[in-house]
């Protein structure tokens, strides 16, 4: 470790861990039960949730993507697909 253990740099690099590791293990549960579980009983800290089945999912909100922008890239990708495509022959 290069941070003190309560300076920021540190401490926002654990939360960020932490967030991330927490909404993993709840994406798995439905498809992988007992890894799901395996890793929330062996967080090094306490939930608020004694199982991952019991935390629910995960609750942080993301903006929702704009249509256009991906009808964008989604053509772009496709014509450069051809170009490579032509190029390859």
């Amino acid at each position: 470790y290069i941070s003190g253990a309560t300076e920021l740099r540190r401490r926002s690099c654990q939360m960020v861990f932490s967030i991330m590791i927490e909404g993993l293990a709840k994406l798995l549960a439905p498809i992988l039960p007992h890894m799901a579980e395996d890793i929330w009983l062996n967080l090094p800290y306490d939930t608020s949730a004694s199982s991952v089945f019991r935390g629910g999912w995960p609750d942080r909100k993301f903006p929702g993507h704009r249509e256009a922008d991906w009808e964008t890239i989604i053509q772009l990708r496709d014509d450069v697909n051809k170009a490579l495509e032509v190029a390859r022959q």
